[in-house]
């Protein structure tokens, strides 16, 4: 079945730091010693939250968020660097992000909740892996702590073959199409394609690449911290939520606190197409963490 799997979810996935954090409170700029790979918008007080989003998406997809959080954390919006005009960095991303973010972590965020979306996810999972200290729970959305399948490399290859070699006009309209069809509204979807479709080609190319032959399997026994997965169904075939349900099982199965959530309904940008449960999840988790510390 992980086989079989595994090329589904190429199928049905997106075809596809600067020197500081800005802060939308007055308070003193945040100098980061990081590969610029990103940028940091730095708001409210309290528990650090960190947000990480998906391939080519704006660090704004997460502002409805912040709304319904209300400055009650210490949220920290990443932008990639290659994602939604944000300017590209040079070598393979997804290493460098996370060492980025580490080195964040460790001096301006120890302790952080992680809330990534599937490439964010992605991060966010590797983090807790290999930095138990700095990471004190993870929030992963439509993405299990490895995708990797030997079996998988050929059609990863061949995604990032063709957005690598795709006219800027394909590329666009594939962005476009992609993100149309991820969630309900589509006014909405409209305005996040017009920053998606500024991102890097070559930056996007490689990073889905990474995402999918990345090999984590060994390490997911490493993550300590609690991890809460949530699996929308919207961009799913009926008959392959099972499959995808017992993969995601199977992959969480190593971590000692985790929990897995099927959405039913909602397509891949929850926070837009399911708000209401997805705060649901996202307080719940808050507050037990709130009641270890």
């Amino acid at each position: 079945m992980r086989t079989n799997l595994a090329g589904l979810l190429v199928a049905f996935l997106p075809l596809m730091a600067c020197a500081h954090a800005s802060r939308s409170t007055p308070r003193a700029t945040v100098e980061v010693t990081a590969p610029p790979v990103f940028s940091a918008r730095v708001s409210g007080a309290g528990r650090p939250v960190v947000f990480i989003p998906d391939l080519e998406a704006p660090g704004e997809v997460w502002d409805t968020t912040l709304a319904h959080l209300d400055g009650g954390v210490e949220a920290h919006v990443i932008e990639v660097a290659g994602f939604a005009g944000n300017p590209a960095c040079s070598g393979p991303l997804m290493p460098r992000l996370r060492d980025g973010l580490a080195i964040y972590l460790r001096e301006h965020a120890r302790g952080a909740i992680l809330v990534g979306h599937m490439f964010g996810a992605q991060v966010a999972y590797w983090l807790a892996m290999t930095e138990p200290d700095l990471v004190r729970g993870v929030i992963a959305i439509d993405a299990p702590p490895s995708r990797f399948d030997g079996t998988v490399d050929p059609e990863a290859d061949e995604v990032r073959r063709v957005w690598g070699s795709a006219s800027a006009d394909e590329f666009a309209r594939g962005i476009k199409d992609r993100i149309g069809s991820m969630m309900a509204d589509q006014t909405l979807a409209k305005t996040i394609a017009a920053k998606a479709v500024r991102s890097s080609q070559p930056v996007i190319a490689e990073a889905f690449y990474d995402m999918m032959t990345r090999d984590l399997r060994a390490q997911i026994p490493n993550i300590e911290a609690p991890v809460l997965a949530l699996l929308t169904t919207g961009n799913l075939p009926p008959e392959m939520l099972a499959a995808v349900e017992a993969f995601y099982r199977e992959e969480l199965g190593p971590i000692p606190r985790h929990e897995l959530v099927i959405v039913q309904g909602s397509k891949h940008y929850v926070m837009f197409d399911a708000p209401e449960r997805f705060f649901v999840e996202l307080d719940k988790f808050l507050a037990a963490d709130a009641g270890t510390r």
